[in-house]
């Protein structure tokens, strides 16, 4: 029997109940208790929700680097992990590539805003503090920052997001304020659905989504119509690259509103801040990436070479021949210099005063160099 990887090819009874089966509420008695309870509902699934039980299939998916496959606990490893990855990557893509254009707009109202860094925090219950900072350029606090679920399991993940009542309404904002016209709505409204209508005064939640997804829809489509009027104002071929870059959006970006093609648009959103990182905090490793995309984001080697270089000389101040006035120099640039003065890890790592060295990377022979001097204000 053949096991269906999207929300689509659930029947309408397989997607209540694995919207049950996903639901982690604050009254839940222990974690073991609820994990062991997960594994017992799991057994009496329909085969649609649960793993193949074939062979050949156990062997694939066993394949420490399968694409498709869900990271999952002992408890949930009898699920459909294709499933699950979908569904995972749908909430990803929700939090991250589906705001890129909110995000981009200069002026926001102060609820958007505020949905936007809610919507933004769902990401911290698969991502450290530290890479949450660099994604997004805060530290996650207050009531929208979630606890980090520990083992990565994708479908303890999803529980905690079903059992989230403000997630959920964050949730169905976003996706019923990105609705277009004449086109279907979005895969994951479905589930996002049925989570909801288990929950008590599930009416309240509705009415509070529906009002914001409302005002969101509202500004996309001023967004929209602004855009369509700067294409329509640009004249000419020699101009078609202007309207484009008015609209904000490259190409790869604007395919994501393909709901089918996620993975590659995520996996791009998580490795851009990591590419654009030039020194990562020693506190931060890859293996706080979530193994969803650990084995497709790759740290720039760059960043690695500086980081061990200084931790291995310590506290000893290297020099080698400035490009400060070498106008070729690929980092030659003042504000670039100044992003690394006060580094954001700073307060909580130990190697903080360290950081405060001006370094500059460039590029001489064809090689990196590196380029260190001390701070005389430290």
């Amino acid at each position: 029997m053949k096991r269906p990887k999207t929300i689509e090819g659930l029947s309408q009874e397989d997607l209540h109940k694995l919207a049950h089966l996903l639901s982690l509420t604050t009254d839940t008695l222990s974690q073991e208790e609820w994990l062991r309870n997960q594994a017992q509902y799991i057994s009496t699934l329909s085969p649609t929700l649960q793993k193949c039980p074939s062979l050949l299939s156990r062997l694939t998916t066993s394949l420490p680097l399968h694409p498709e496959r869900a990271y999952l606990c002992t408890a949930h490893r009898a699920l459909n992990p294709y499933l699950i990855r979908h569904i995972f990557l749908l909430i990803c893509a929700e939090s991250t590539i589906h705001l890129t254009r909110l995000v981009k707009k200069q002026s926001l109202s102060t609820r958007i805003s505020e949905f936007i860094d809610r919507l933004h925090c769902i990401n911290t219950l698969w991502m450290t503090a530290g890479l949450y900072h660099l994604a997004f350029g805060e530290i996650p606090t207050g009531s929208a920052s979630k606890e980090r679920i520990a083992s990565g399991c994708e479908a303890c993940i999803l529980a905690a997001v079903g059992g989230d009542r403000y997630i959920l309404s964050d949730l169905h904002a976003s996706l019923i304020g990105r609705k277009k016209k004449r086109r279907p709505v979005a895969e994951l409204l479905t589930l996002v659905e049925a989570w909801i209508d288990r929950m008590a005064r599930a009416e309240e939640v509705y009415a509070q989504s529906e009002a914001l997804g409302a005002e969101i829809l509202r500004c996309r489509r001023e967004m929209q119509k602004a855009r369509r009027k700067a294409k329509t104002s640009a004249s000419g071929e020699s101009m078609r690259g202007m309207a484009l870059m008015v609209e904000g959006l490259s190409k790869k970006e604007r395919d994501v509103n393909d709901e089918h093609d996620l993975e590659g648009s995520i996996i791009d959103f998580y490795s851009n801040f990591l590419s654009s990182t030039i020194l990562l905090p020693k506190s931060i490793s890859v293996e706080e990436i979530h193994p969803a995309f650990r084995s497709s984001i790759v740290v720039p080697p760059a960043a690695e070479a500086i980081r061990k270089d200084l931790f291995r000389r310590s506290w000893q101040t290297t020099y080698s021949e400035s490009i400060y006035s070498n106008s070729t120099g690929v980092w030659n640039d003042a504000k670039l210099r100044e992003s690394f003065l006060e580094p954001n890890w700073k307060s909580s790592d130990e190697y903080a005063e360290e950081y405060k060295q001006l370094f500059v990377v460039g590029v001489k022979d064809d090689k990196e160099v590196i380029i260190v001097e001390a701070n005389k204000d430290a």
